[in-house]
């Protein structure tokens, strides 16, 4: 996890003990140690509360938004090796079923065009067509298979 940019390395020393129940605290509220001890003492510094405790907020967040991100990331994976199996799929079905390779090859493009079009028609439609805009644009030439 990223440093808050307006934090400072310092060495201090402290008991095992107080380390411990710092560590225990920090877990049981799911932040870093350091937003633990910051707080803590702020706390004891008899600082106003909302000032007190942004640091295990700040922690909260930044944890939260990691676990979440990675876990849209693993969704998002998840989704394209689904969905190229299913191409895969009904490529193959189709290609069973049609002799002809231009008849095929015609009916997979409308297929993926009609399936482009979908989805340009709702919220995510400009991102949509960045995408398309993108991939048709590669050099890797894989853009029209």
């Amino acid at each position: 996890m990223e440093r808050r940019k307006d934090t400072k390395k310092k060495s201090i020393r402290l008991t095992q003990k107080l380390i411990d129940d710092v560590q225990a605290w920090a877990d049981q509220h799911h932040v870093s140690f350091s937003a633990a001890l910051e707080s803590l003492a702020n706390v004891g510094l008899e600082k106003p509360l909302e000032e007190a405790l942004a640091p295990v907020i700040l922690s909260l967040i930044r944890g939260t938004i990691h676990s979440e991100y990675d876990r849209l990331i693993r969704l998002v994976i998840y989704g394209i090796v689904e969905s190229g199996y299913a191409a895969r799929m009904a490529s193959a079905a189709v290609r069973q079923q049609v002799k002809d390779l231009d008849t095929f090859n015609k009916i997979r493009n409308l297929a993926r065009t009609d399936a482009r079009k979908n989805l340009t028609r709702n919220k995510i439609g400009e991102v949509m067509r960045e995408l398309i805009h993108d991939r048709e644009a590669s050099p890797d030439g894989d853009s029209k298979s």
